[in-house]
């Protein structure tokens, strides 16, 4: 008895209407003393090192079950004591009689309780020997149980898209069924001035016509038969109706009314958001202290914009790996995911930082509080985002199981699994082709634990690309843009991702020009059901091949060296430097990567040159010249950089296009200041160099010069700067 209290007190076990797990086990009295111990030494409740004791639904989710045939597999998680073979399941609906069913070698059990009304249930699954004695646990869980679904009536036009409709712009009315509960696209072929369309009885338009905005929207609809009813059509144009997945993005900024677009921190205001994100996307994560109803008038505008454009607000809760109290507590994990306002307010929730191979007590805690959000009614949706590593596998499935399958519940079985891909740039298509092929590897991983799993992954992009701060942009040998594009292609395309869950962009610390394209090629194929690469139409490839040797990993290769005095330009390496503790290069597929730079140091007599002829550029395109410097002294002794100093590139046969270039410095003074209030030690400062020119010529030079100009020295002689990371790349959006 006092073995089963400290078991219940300490992971919070409590009666839940929808969803309860009994525990009933032996514990010496040892063991007793050793918990009670624990609790009074550290005044924390700690989770025990095998996972709460649960019969955990696999397949189907919980709210897909066959009314037919009432067929239920469920997944056995926790300590048994014995071999699985010698115990049982026992699976009653509504309190009728059990069916049993014996539990194999691999802890799965599959039961078939036969014909059930379609609606409504509620099942009770216990465990326990087939020899007789205390059953190990017993799961109660609501179910729905369902007539098989007919195939969507519609064109599959890729892994992510359906449509439904395809049809004039006529007034009048277009008619669709929908085959689940999910997001409908709706739009016109282009945008048309007085052209309307309205959803069933709305009274308001869902698709008007905005300036520079297309015409359409995507809404959330509930199963079943819906219809548009379009007014002042325009002749020649064309009506469409599309089933499409989960398109996320973090969006805390969109609500400002900041118009600057020179890269800042993740806050790209209104204007940017309505003319090149909003089509794109539309599932918003709005951060921790969004509400729904708020007074705040930045939150009830971005409110009142998410709303009129059928966007989904979500709020958000990290779960950070430092936190450890948190992570491997109930009582506390359980607060800090459905005590929050936002919670309250009726917000589906998304949980940032965990790990999915986290250790085996902190996914138990968040497992057993999840399920508690299943049980609790209120119909939340969960998106967990997964840090691990890009591709990595499930591992563990005892510790595991139980959270995989709580989350994917959530919210009537709308609930996602997020792992943060972050696949970045490698040096060559063969590298970026086995990242993919790790991150397939994870899927079927996902697909062998829950078959329905894959159907419930979203795959995140980063969007973190900011070198100082954090990026999985690594190689400047290759263009972000086009390893962007052909990832989303592959999730569009390829049968192996047949039942993709939808796509994602964790945040917008990029600069203007890859949040634009990403936002671009997020519609090509999530939206409009896109088959093409879209920058192979645009001309591009993997490696641009403009600039050679552009990380100076081959010393100065490539390059021509004008130094004012012998060895003013040299190359060094510098262990270290391109991780987190330098450039922050995340995604680095060989760790000398971002070691390597060109050292200039300056001269009293004249400037230093390093120039490079530019390779495979057309004349009159736009093209987008990036390159990193720093302050080698801070670089050492990080916190010693006290003033900017002088370093520029020309390009002779380019024309700059000044309104599009700019610096930007990473730690910048804001993040440097916390930092220093955290107690964390200095980081040195990264400057990402952007300049945005017009080929005049089929061969430009591209010259750096560590002189503000030609006759203007811009810092004292010694100073040393180093540079690298030189990418030129043709520039989406031309002029």
């Amino acid at each position: 008895m006092l073995g089963d209290w400290v078991r219940c007190h300490e992971f919070g076990i409590i009666p839940c209407m929808k969803a309860e797990t009994k525990v009933k086990r032996s514990v010496s009295m040892l063991a007793v003393a050793v918990a009670i111990a624990m609790l009074a030494a550290t005044g924390t409740l700690f989770a025990a090192s095998v996972p709460t004791p649960r019969m955990v639904p696999v397949d189907p989710l919980l709210d897909e079950v066959d009314a037919a045939t009432g067929r239920m597999t469920f997944y056995s998680v926790g300590e048994l004591g014995s071999a699985a073979e010698d115990f049982e399941v026992l699976v009653s609906v509504d309190g009728g009689s059990a069916v049993r069913a014996a539990l194999g070698s691999d802890r799965r059990a599959t039961v078939s309780f036969g014909a059930v009304a379609a609606g409504k249930h509620e099942i009770e699954v216990s465990l326990a020997p087939k020899a007789g004695g205390e059953e190990v646990c017993c799961s109660r869980y609501a179910i729905t149980a369902r007539t098989k679904r007919a195939e969507a009536a519609g064109r599959r036009l890729n892994n992510f898209v359906t449509e439904l409709v395809n049809a004039p712009l006529v007034d009048g009315d277009a008619v669709f069924d929908n085959p689940r509960d999910g997001w409908v696209f709706v739009g016109f072929d282009r945008p048309y001035a007085a052209a309307k369309a309205y959803l069933d009885s709305g009274v308001e338009p869902v698709v008007v016509f905005r300036p520079d905005e297309p015409s359409e929207t995507m809404r959330w609809l509930k199963e079943g038969r819906h219809c548009i009813r379009v007014e002042g059509a325009a002749e020649g144009g064309r009506l469409f109706v599309r089933l499409v997945k989960p398109l996320k993005i973090t969006a805390r900024s969109f609500a400002n009314e900041n118009t600057d677009v020179r890269n800042p921190p993740r806050g790209y205001g209104f204007d940017f958001f309505r003319k090149c994100i909003f089509s794109s996307f539309n599932t918003f994560t709005m951060g921790g202290n969004w509400r729904k109803d708020s007074a705040d008038g930045r939150m009830a505008r971005g409110n009142a914009e998410l709303e009129k454009r059928g966007k989904r607000a979500m709020a958000a809760a990290d779960i950070r790996p430092s936190n450890l109290a948190l992570r491997a507590n109930l009582e506390k994990m359980r607060g800090h995911l459905t005590g929050s306002a936002a919670y309250r307010d009726g917000l589906p929730l998304e949980v940032d930082e965990h790990k999915v191979n986290a250790p085996a007590e902190e996914m138990d805690a968040f497992a057993e509080a999840t399920w508690e959000m299943v049980a609790d009614g209120k119909g939340r949706a969960m998106y967990a985002d997964f840090c691990d590593l890009p591709g990595e596998p499930l591992t563990n499935l005892q510790s595991q199981v139980s959270a995989l399958s709580a989350v994917m519940n959530t919210g009537g079985g709308h609930g996602m699994l997020v792992p943060e891909m972050y696949l970045g740039t490698k040096r060559t298509e063969a590298d970026a082709d086995a990242e993919e092929s790790r991150v397939l590897a994870y899927v079927e991983s996902v697909r062998a634990a829950m078959p329905s799993g894959p159907a419930h992954i979203v795959h995140l992009f980063g969007g973190w690309l900011t070198l100082g701060a954090w990026s999985s942009d690594s190689s400047p040998e290759a263009d972000i843009k086009v390893r962007y594009d052909r990832y989303l292609r592959r999730l569009a395309t390829d049968p192996a991702f047949a039942d993709v869950g939808g796509a994602g962009m964790s945040t917008l610390a990029c600069d203007e020009e890859i949040a634009r394209w990403t936002a671009r090629i997020f519609h090509h194929y999530c939206i409009e059901g896109r088959t093409d690469s879209l920058a192979e139409k645009m001309g591009w490839c993997y490696r641009p091949e403009i600039v050679a040797n552009g990380d100076f990993m081959d010393g100065l290769a490539g390059w021509h060296v004008d130094a004012a005095e012998g060895g003013a330009i040299t190359t060094e390496r510098r262990v270290g430097y391109g991780g987190k503790r330098g450039q922050c290069r995340m995604a680095r597929s060989d760790t000398e990567i971002g070691e390597h730079f060109a050292l200039f140091t300056r001269s009293g007599k004249a400037p230093n040159r390093l120039s490079q002829t530019l390779r495979n550029i057309v004349p009159g395109k736009a093209y987008k010249l990036v390159f990193c410097t720093a302050d080698y002294d801070d670089v050492i002794a990080p916190g010693t950089r006290t003033a900017e100093r002088a370093f520029c590139a020309e390009i002779e046969g380019g024309e700059i296009v000044p309104e599009l270039s700019w610096d930007t410095a990473e730690p910048d003074a804001k993040s440097a200041a916390k930092a220093r209030r955290a107690g964390q030690p200095p980081h040195c400062v990264t400057v990402t160099r952007r300049i945005v020119f017009r080929a005049m010529s089929s061969a430009p030079t591209l010259t750096f010069m560590d002189w503000a100009g030609g006759a203007e020295r811009g810092g004292a002689s010694g100073g040393r700067q180093l540079v690298n990371f030189v990418r030129v790349a043709p520039y989406y959006g031309g002029f």
